[in-house]
């Protein structure tokens, strides 16, 4: 509760004298409700520590490769893993789907049986 109301206060207020107004309402308003005053110090002090890492310079992301083509091949273990690296050196997009599905194994399951015909 502490923290969706510090949040909505640094988020919808704009200007400074206003928002620390509006702070002191809310550090009152939860203190008649029964709220120590050292859950919303504790809260305060947590969202600056977020703001802080927030401003930290993120890494860039890695420009997106352009592939020449890609390949779908069944996932077989250790195999698949292998091949990955060896296709990505070379520009083309992998990827991987099961050898067996559910669809394939009912199909081989429960075939139909073939019609009779009948002689005269």
């Amino acid at each position: 509760m502490v923290r969706t109301l510090l949040d909505r206060c640094v988020q919808m207020v704009t200007e400074e004298h206003d928002h620390q107004a509006e702070g002191t309402h809310i550090q009152e308003a939860l203190s008649r409700c029964g709220y120590p005053e050292w859950t919303i110090k504790r809260v305060k002090s947590n969202m600056e520590v977020h703001k802080e890492k927030g401003k930290k310079k993120k890494k860039p992301k890695p420009k997106s490769v352009h592939h020449k083509t890609s390949v779908v091949s069944p996932y077989i273990e250790w195999v698949s893993e292998a091949v990955v690296p060896v296709y990505k050196r070379h520009g083309i997009s992998t990827a991987m789907r099961p050898y067996l599905t559910i669809g394939n194994l009912l199909v081989q399951l429960h075939q139909k049986d073939k019609v009779r015909q009948k002689t005269q």
